[in-house]
């Protein structure tokens, strides 16, 4: 017995995929902030001689910070409440896109878990973010800042080092997302040149379940012979084929087996797959041998009829 969770059984394993996904999602989340950080503090050194005037007006400190942190707190509900106004939009072609066998159990909307995160995380990053800017800012030179008149100041030192220093985290963040984005290309070239064991152009198959009638054995087999006789005689069908499930679909239906001269182990088993003579030939299968015919014109998986579309 082999017990899986319902969601892997439906989805399959794509819990390391989805992590992946939303570290890539993290990196650039991070350089959006960290681009914007950089233009907060550029407009807070702008605004040098406005934060003397209110330091100087009896503003202190913390009234100064807590002003900016506001600011960026309505700049970053603003950009959640566009995400989020984005993806209610998406969710229709989104939608479109699950696979037709996980639509009945996979169903795509905006969850209440889902919307405190997003609020979480547009409070918590405007907060961190938003918290270095406010504090450049409200370090005043009163004299230097009452002083000018255009209403720009050069920055300090400090300023300085810290632009360079969100300048540097944008440019790592942006190359370990390049280089990331790489190695899942080149994994999913990789993954698409792999051999199955079998080729599915040019494959039709269909299901033929059968009506309590046929419960006995022979009735069965007698339908299914029958089937392929008439099946193969059609226009265009090389051979044809039947097996209970096809290839990469099920992962249940194992059976114990035991290798001649070996002496028996336990837990020693396989997929179990019934299969009638011409299937392994019909699927070009590596395990065919001599029974592939056609001289490398093979047919479909249980009724193929492609190639007299193609004219073969």
């Amino acid at each position: 017995m082999v017990i899986v969770p319902l969601r892997e059984q439906l989805a399959g394993e794509v819990r390391g995929t989805l992590i992946v996904f939303l570290m890539a999602v993290a990196c650039i989340l991070l350089i959006a902030c960290a681009n914007v950080a950089n233009l907060l503090l550029s407009r807070a050194i702008g605004r040098n001689q406005e934060m003397s005037l209110r330091s100087a007006l009896g503003a202190s400190r913390l009234r100064l910070v807590r002003q900016l942190l506001t600011e960026s707190l309505l700049l970053a509900s603003a950009g959640g409440a566009a995400g989020l106004l984005l993806a209610k939009l998406s969710l229709g072609i989104l939608t479109r896109l699950v696979p037709a066998g996980m639509a009945t159990s996979t169903r795509l909307e905006l969850s209440a878990p889902v919307l405190l995160f997003s609020v979480f995380l547009a409070l918590s990053t405007a907060v961190a973010f938003g918290l270095a800017p406010a504090l450049c800012a409200s370090k005043l030179d009163l004299n230097q800042g009452l002083k000018q008149t255009g209403g720009r100041s050069g920055a300090g030192r400090s300023d300085k080092r810290l632009r360079s220093a969100l300048v540097i985290a944008e440019m790592a963040l942006a190359l370990v997302l390049l280089v990331c984005a790489q190695l899942m290309i080149q994994t999913f070239l990789h993954l698409k040149a792999v051999d199955p064991g079998f080729r599915a152009e040019d494959v039709v198959t269909v299901r033929t379940p059968l009506p309590p009638r046929y419960a006995d054995a022979s009735r069965r087999n007698a339908f299914y012979h029958q089937v392929l006789e008439r099946v193969t005689r059609l226009p265009g069908v090389v051979s044809a084929g039947y097996v209970t499930f096809l290839p990469l679909t099920l992962k249940f239906g194992t059976r114990g087996f035991q290798i001649e001269g070996v002496p028996p182990a336990p837990g020693r088993d396989a997929l179990y797959r019934q299969v009638t003579a011409d299937y392994l030939a019909t699927m070009r299968s590596r395990f065919a041998g001599t029974r592939h015919r056609g001289a490398g014109q093979s047919a479909s998986a249980e009724s193929r009829r492609h190639q007299r579309d193609h004219g073969a």
